[in-house]
């Protein structure tokens, strides 16, 4: 039995690559994959059984992501938060304020289109242009 590791339950999968290696196993197995049609009921059941296939490697995927601080997003960030470092998740804020830049080098004018510029406040507390 090959041996499974979190790589692998992290990377989740596509319908269309699960098809791709199902029909190469079959293929090794000796069945005829090369002759079905693409409407055949052979590569029907192969789709089939590859979308089931997918959709839970990918639910495996976003529960192992949802494992790890680094990875977790969503309603799994707010379950490890709670589960593991027993606090709550607050939830975003939106605030507005004024940044001065400065061009001591004087090479503007300068464009800083919205997502650009970065500010961390003495507090700890960021902020991003829109």
């Amino acid at each position: 039995m090959a041996e499974i590791t979190v790589a692998d339950l992290v990377a989740g999968i596509t319908e269309q690559a699960a098809v791709t290696v199902f029909l190469g196993l079959l293929k090794l197995a000796r069945f005829p994959t090369d002759s079905w049609a693409d409407d055949s009921v052979p590569k029907t059941l192969v789709r089939y059984f590859c979308k089931f296939y997918a959709d839970n490697m990918n639910l495996i995927a976003k529960i192992t992501n949802g494992g790890y601080l680094d990875s977790a997003e969503k309603e799994f960030l707010t379950i490890l938060a709670s589960s593991f470092y027993k606090c709550v998740r607050k939830p975003a804020d939106f605030a507005r304020g004024v940044v001065r830049l400065t061009d001591a080098g004087n090479t503007g004018p300068h464009v800083y289109p919205a997502r650009t510029v970065f500010v961390r406040t003495l507090s700890n507390r960021r902020f991003v242009n829109v």
